[in-house]
């Protein structure tokens, strides 16, 4: 379901894009809804705030190729984020592994294919197993969360 609030106890997670802009890099906090800001510091402060090792993978990823999401040392980077207060980084273990190939059917927005994005399925299937809302700016998720299979929050602004 894709929900225009949030409440105080929700859990949150952010996705690859969510967790780089607030972490200052890529455009920073100015690319993301200003309500959800102090959200997100409510959520770190009471350890509701999660971050999926896909994330790690994709911005990782994204550095091998040449599409840096984030400036400087990528090691140095991610150990400063792994050590922001609340945020939790989220291991990929077999359970979790099973459940991100065992989503409802996802057709993608786009051309009507299955969407098969290893990362977006991680994600997804975190934020399930969690009761969790996804925050995301990508559309694939949110059109997912929109026909009730995910908890997703449009964090754009």
């Amino acid at each position: 379901m894709l929900t225009s609030s949030l409440t105080a106890s929700d859990r949150l997670v952010m996705d690859t894009h969510v967790w780089v802009w607030v972490s200052g890099e890529a455009g920073g906090p100015g690319r993301l809804d200003s309500a959800l800001l102090p959200l997100i510091e409510a959520a770190a402060r009471d350890r509701r705030l999660f971050v999926s090792a896909a994330s790690v993978w994709k911005v990782a990823l994204k550095a091998e190729r040449g599409q840096a999401l984030i400036a400087g040392d990528l090691d140095a980077w991610v150990r400063d984020q792994r050590q922001y207060p609340g945020v939790r980084v989220l291991t990929i273990g077999p359970t979790l592994a099973i459940d991100s190939t065992r989503l409802p059917r996802w057709v993608r927005v786009r051309d009507g294919q299955e969407h098969r994005d290893p990362n977006d399925r991680f994600l997804v299937a975190t934020a399930r197993r969690l009761n969790a809302v996804l925050l995301t700016c990508d559309e694939e998720i949110l059109h997912f969360a929109r026909q009730g299979h995910v908890r997703g929050y449009d964090a754009r602004r």
